[in-house]
Parts: structure tokens; sequence; C-alpha cells
């Protein structure tokens, strides 16, 4: 039989100890591992489709595994965000989200997820400012002048629009300011 000194001994031992978690840090190096599908919650050609697809261009050279567009529009971003919040939680299906995951809890209270509680965020993609605007030989000289803010007559009156068009405006779109014209 071999003796074992206790410093060779403890050595083996503390290897042993930590082989499991190196080979956790291993495999997570290897993410993904699989293809990665990236849900659109709007339909194909839109604003979403026009940063996602390069956007999973990119990821897939990057990752060296293929990223797969899903487009699954309807009911404002909801169908797409609540297939993503009740996928597997493995990081292979991402979510392009946007405003609406702020707007919709509100429109609809029972869409079947919760936007805080059932996704995360993983990074800041892109910043998109919303502009109103007006013909150069138009009246409206800021928000207050423009026929937007007056109150529809009763036989103008229409339901409003789906969540997906409705868009935030910033403050300084609204000061009245307006650049000289060229």
């Amino acid at each position: 039989m071999m003796k074992l000194p206790r410093r060779r001994f403890l050595h083996l031992a503390a290897a042993a100890a930590v082989l499991p978690a190196v080979t956790r840090i291993a495999a997570a190096e290897t993410y993904p591992n699989r293809y990665v599908r990236l849900v659109v919650p709007f339909p194909p050609g839109g604003g979403g489709d026009a940063l996602a697809r390069p956007l999973a261009n990119r990821l897939s050279e990057a990752w060296g595994q293929q990223v797969v567009i899903e487009n699954k529009g309807g009911a404002g971003g909801n169908i797409g965000a609540q297939a993503v919040a009740q996928s597997a939680p493995d990081g292979c299906t991402l979510l392009l989200g946007s405003a609406f995951l702020a707007i919709n809890p509100f429109l609809y209270p029972a869409s079947g997820y919760d936007p805080v509680a059932d996704l995360a965020p993983v990074t800041l993609l892109t910043v998109i400012p919303n502009l109103m605007m007006v013909p150069n030989s138009s009246p409206a000289k800021s928000v207050k002048s423009s026929s937007i803010t007056r109150k529809p007559t009763p036989a103008r009156r229409r339901s409003p629009p789906p969540a997906s068009v409705l868009r935030p405006i910033s403050a300084e779109s609204c000061s009245g300011a307006r650049p000289a014209s060229k």
C-alpha cells in the first residue's frame, strides 16, 4: 500500500471539494448551450422587428448559437410578454420589452403575468425619442395650440387606441419650442 503524505492528501481533498464549483463555472461560460428565442411582442415589420433582427444577427455571431426571432403580436404586447414570463427560466428565451411593460398592467390588470415579479431586466438596448410633429404650414406651434388638446365633440368620439400606439410624450417635446424653418 502506498503511503500518502498528509500535505498531499490535503491538496487532493481541497481539489475534490472545489471541483463541482469549477465545473459549474465552466458550464456558465458556455452560455448559451442551445438556440435562443428572442420574442418580439409585436407583428413582423414594425419598429421592434427593425431593432431585433440586427441584434439577433450580432448575438448569434457573438454567442456561436442561433438567435431566433419569434414575433408574438397581440394585446398590446401582452401575448409575447406572457409567453416569456411562463417560459423555462433557463436564459434561452428573451423578450424585447418596451414601455408597454409599464403601461399594460394598468390597462389589462388580468393579463396573466406581472412584469415586475415575472420578468428580469437584462440591459437597456436603446432609447428612442418620440416626437409629435405637424406640417410646417399648420397653425399649431405648440401642444396647447394643436387640435389634439381640444375635447372631441360627441359625434367625433371614438374608442381609445390600442395600448401599442400609446407613447409617452416628454416634457421637452411639449414645451412649444419649434425649430426655425429652413
